[in-house]
């Protein structure tokens, strides 16, 4: 049906009231056209009949029913009628339509005019500008979701993950023996040769290890020295010797036992009150602290 086919640019021949005005006719465009459409309207005469003629071009796709229908210009305020519509044929691009009414309106003699062929074709190329690019972000999108999780292919991804060249290790036993290949074949094997980058590793044989390792804790034993916990044992502390150091008399020089050998014999009593030792015993004590 022409009601549900779908277009971007239309052509409309209004046949406006005695009483509608041109400003009139070019409110009412506005009101019954989706958006912010761009038009090129003018006033003519045909016969003795004032009629508008208007070619929209909207922002978007719109249904043919939604711009070229006469009973929704009644609801807009229409007080005239729809003489004429025209829309894209089948196979017809917007451009070419556009084209092709544009240059039937100008060759009439129009009394008044609203806007411009060009502010058309710079509406509809600004459409297309943005098409255009919503294209290239969905395709954009498309592949980014494609490759999401999927291992890359390229060269140098598979050169990264070759295998590192494996060198070859050679026990020495005692015997000679050919090395071997990673694959297993033999050194002397003359379809198979082993690549430059292999390279042989001489290890010692296990006894001669063995004997290194004995000899070296034998060794070890025999210089082995007890060492104590804390260190090696300090040296007894000798009390009288640090106080003759410091010049503090001892207990024998201040109180002398009396000679066993001696015959005399003491009489009377003895003031032990009377008895003074010249010491300055605040210093002596501080001494022996420190000793101690």
């Amino acid at each position: 049906m022409a009601a549900l086919a779908r277009s971007q640019v239309f052509w409309v021949s209004y046949q406006p009231a005695a009483e509608e005005s041109f400003d009139d006719v070019l409110e009412l465009v506005d009101n019954v056209t989706p958006g912010q459409p761009a038009f090129w309207a003018g006033e003519v005469d045909r016969a003795g009949i004032r009629a508008v003629d208007v070619v929209i071009c909207t922002p978007r796709r719109q249904r043919v029913g939604s711009v070229c229908n006469a009973a929704k210009w009644k609801r807009k305020g229409a007080r005239g009628d729809i003489h004429d519509a025209k829309w894209p044929e089948t196979g017809q691009t917007p451009h070419s339509f556009l084209s092709k009414w544009t240059d039937a309106m100008s060759k009439e003699f129009q009394h008044r005019e609203a806007g411009s062929r060009k502010d058309l074709f710079r509406h509809l190329d600004a459409h297309y500008q943005k098409e255009r690019q919503r294209d290239k972000k969905r395709r954009v999108g498309r592949q980014l979701r494609r490759g999401r999780g999927k291992p890359s292919s390229s060269p140098e991804t598979g050169s990264r993950l070759q295998a590192a060249p494996t060198g070859v290790v050679q026990v020495d036993d005692g015997c000679e023996s050919e090395p071997r290949l990673p694959n297993g074949s033999a050194k002397d094997d003359p379809g198979l040769s082993p690549p430059r980058w292999s390279t042989s590793l001489h290890l010692p044989a296990a006894s001669v290890m063995q004997s290194l390792l004995d000899e070296g804790v034998q060794a070890a034993d025999e210089n082995f020295v007890p060492v104590p916990p804390f260190g090696p044992c300090p040296p007894e502390f000798d009390i009288g010797l640090a106080l003759q150091q410091a010049g503090v008399l001892s207990w024998e020089d201040c109180f002398p036992t009396p000679d066993r050998d001696c015959d005399s014999v003491l009489f009377g009593d003895v003031n032990v009150e009377d008895i003074s030792v010249d010491l300055n015993w605040t210093t002596s004590l501080s001494m022996v602290d420190l000793l101690l």
